[in-house]
């Protein structure tokens, strides 16, 4: 059996140009109508807006559309409590000083018993031996590893150094290496 290539565009051609006039025919008619792709919400709605958009029917743009004065909105913060596993350990790069002794603090306050410190200088000052003896103090476990992050070893010895597996890292450390400048003044090599 041969088929003409060309004899059988010309039929795929002609079936088109038939469904193409047809379309235009019904839509003259008004038997098709452009759906409005745009529905619109006041803010104090905006819970239904999202309803409308868990429907799988919607077609188009939601709009939310929010007052001059907003001030009639009914607005309250969100405040899932956060619960973090005893069971796992929580990576802090750097951490030992400054804003990371906070968040230090604060991970064990949120639920977490096992911290573990990687850092150049980890357990070498009496600022971060008062902070790991704090945090011990609180009930956590102080895993401490003496590293940088640039080096897979230092990194894999702070990941198998608590037997608990990781489910948080946070990088905090910083080396700052300006003398007396402001930081207006520092140069983008600087940071």
């Amino acid at each position: 059996m041969v088929v003409s290539a060309r004899l059988l565009l010309l039929r795929l051609l002609t079936l088109l140009c038939r469904l193409l006039e047809q379309y235009v025919d019904w839509y003259n008619l008004g038997l098709l109508q452009v759906p409005d792709s745009i529905s619109y919400f006041d803010a104090v709605d905006v819970e239904q807006a999202f309803r409308h958009l868990q429907n799988a029917a919607h077609i188009g743009k939601v709009v939310v559309t929010m007052p001059d004065d907003d001030s009639g909105l009914e607005a309250m913060p969100y405040s899932k409590p956060l619960t973090l596993d005893p069971e796992a350990t929580y990576l802090l790069v750097g951490g030992s000083k400054g804003l990371g002794s906070s968040m230090a603090s604060w991970l064990v306050e949120q639920g977490a018993r096992d911290l573990t410190f990687l850092s150049r200088s980890s357990g070498a000052s009496s600022e971060s031996t008062a902070l790991f003896e704090e945090l011990r103090a609180m009930g956590c476990a102080v895993n401490v590893v003496a590293g940088s992050v640039e080096t897979k070893e230092h990194v894999e010895a702070a990941i198998g150094r608590s037997g608990k597996p990781v489910k948080g890292v946070f990088q905090l450390a910083m080396v700052l290496n300006v003398s007396d400048s402001f930081y207006d003044k520092l140069l983008a090599s600087q940071f």
